[in-house]
């Protein structure tokens, strides 16, 4: 048999001596074959010049069954004696010409290797059974295929002319996403030893088919924390900014690491984002992920029965930066999950949730009677009576417009554009707008009297009653207005 360091060179069959013909198959072949009187040639059931087709039938059956038999024997010698080296340069060459006494020799050796399980199929790991190996397509790249070594898959690289005779017995076990987290299945100890590069290629060919045969179980996926987590047990997150990175990034555990994700991979996650390709477990953070993580993180420890609480500089700056993150991605105010979290800033330095029991406050308008409002709630004694900071300490005012007028009487702010609602906020704090400088109580006076002729008779007297509980304006008579 051809050296596989040799030359390419065509066989010959031997009849105790050489025979003068030649075969395009990588052996030598000896046999008591049934020849021509010359040795020229061999007796074929196509000859019509034979009367007795017992010679041939001799020769198809050599041909057909020993040396086929004869030549898995020599592969599998081959194999035991070396078997850190590829058989393959050995197997009998495809034959396309169905009159060739090699025509059907590639498949009977193929079928005699499946039907006794021999493991004569070559890989990394060294020869394997066929249904212990998984057959390559041929278009895997070089990065791909140096990882599959490393990961010691054994994949099975059959020469490309071979692939005809050789497919059918692969039908379940051909190279894929879903093979290969099959094969990994249970195989962490052995992923925890990888090269973070091998560990990069191989979720890379896995990402969209995570879901199958056990894949959401591989710790494939780096995480800020420094190690390597699956999907099966929890959520993991991928940032969309660094404004999300900063907001979460408390949790490390959970957050994906991208500097440790190659280029393909995030974009690739990207565009599965997008097309909600991905798998479940794998996503965004949404509202509902950003409650659970400022309790765990941000809020821990406050009590849940108050509407009201003070909050360190740390969950102060988390307020700020989620009210940016829920406008950047227009979170809507309305949504649950949002309830019961201390997020409206007060301006007496206290945060208040978003949907309180009881407490109300109200939202400043623009300009100095805005300003002035914000003076009279830091003169109040008990400071009971806070505003909600707005603008770039606060909130957008535009992010509470609701519609509907249950949503808006649940989130308990009221606004100070509304002439009744700033009235009764101000017949609440009469100390502090009795200390007031007279030109504001007179900006505060000219800004009732050009909002009052434009209210309902409904909201006149709501308003007259509130002026008089003030008592602050001798010369303000309700009636004239």
């Amino acid at each position: 048999m051809q050296e596989e360091h040799a030359k390419p060179h065509t066989g010959a069959l031997y009849t105790v001596l050489p025979l003068q013909i030649r075969i395009n198959q990588p052996a030598l072949i000896h046999g008591i074959f049934s020849l021509s009187p010359d040795r020229a040639s061999l007796h074929h059931l196509r000859d019509n010049s034979t009367r007795y087709k017992n010679p041939a039938e001799w020769n198809k059956w050599l041909f057909e069954t020993l040396i086929p038999i004869a030549w898995t024997n020599l592969l599998l010698h081959k194999a035991q004696l070396h078997p850190d080296r590829s058989g393959f340069p050995h197997w009998p060459r495809d034959v396309q010409d169905p009159n060739d006494f090699f025509a059907r020799t590639l498949h009977n050796v193929v079928a005699i290797i499946e039907n006794m399980s021999y493991p004569l199929w070559y890989t990394s790991v060294g020869y394997v059974k066929a249904c212990d190996g998984l057959l390559a397509k041929g278009e895997e790249s070089e990065e791909l295929k140096s990882a599959l070594v490393e990961a010691k898959a054994p994949v099975i690289y059959v020469p490309v002319q071979f692939r005809p005779a050789v497919a059918s017995y692969f039908d379940d076990c051909m190279l894929s996403p879903q093979s290969l987290c099959k094969f990994l299945h249970a195989k962490n100890e052995r992923i925890r030893k990888w090269t973070p590069e091998t560990k990069n290629v191989i979720l890379e060919y896995l990402l969209f088919d995570l879901g199958a045969s056990g894949g959401t179980k591989l710790e494939l996926f780096p995480c800020e924390d420094g190690c390597y987590r699956a999907l099966h047990d929890n959520a993991l997150f991928f940032h969309r900014d660094q404004l999300e990175a900063k907001l979460f990034s408390a949790a490390k555990q959970s957050n994906l690491d991208l500097n440790r994700l190659s280029p393909q991979i995030k974009a690739s996650l990207k565009v599965g984002f997008m097309n909600s390709t991905v798998h479940s477990s794998l996503r965004h953070r949404c509202v509902a992920d950003m409650k659970n993580y400022a309790l765990a993180w941000i809020f821990k420890g406050q009590d849940s029965n108050q509407d009201v609480v003070r909050l360190n500089e740390k969950a102060a700056h988390f307020v700020s930066d989620c009210w940016t993150w829920m406008e950047q991605n227009d979170w809507k105010i309305s949504n649950g999950n949002l309830s019961g979290l201390w997020l409206l800033p007060l301006s007496n330095g206290q945060y208040r949730k978003l949907r309180p029991r009881c407490y109300w406050t109200i939202c400043p308008p623009d300009g100095k009677i805005g300003d002035l409002l914000l003076s009279f709630a830091r003169r109040q004694i008990n400071r009971n009576q806070p505003l909600m900071v707005t603008g770039p300490k606060g909130v957008n005012p535009q992010i509470l417009a609701l519609r509907k007028a249950e949503d808006r009487s649940q989130l308990k702010v009221r606004d100070g554009n509304n002439l009744v609602d700033l009235v009764e906020w101000l017949s609440r704090i009469p100390e502090a707008v009795a200390a007031a400088a007279a030109e504001d109580k007179e900006a505060i006076l000219q800004h009732i009297s050009q909002l009052f002729p434009l209210c309902n008779e409904r909201d006149r007297r709501s308003i007259s009653n509130s002026i008089q509980v003030l008592q602050l304006f001798p010369k303000f008579i309700p009636n004239r207005l």
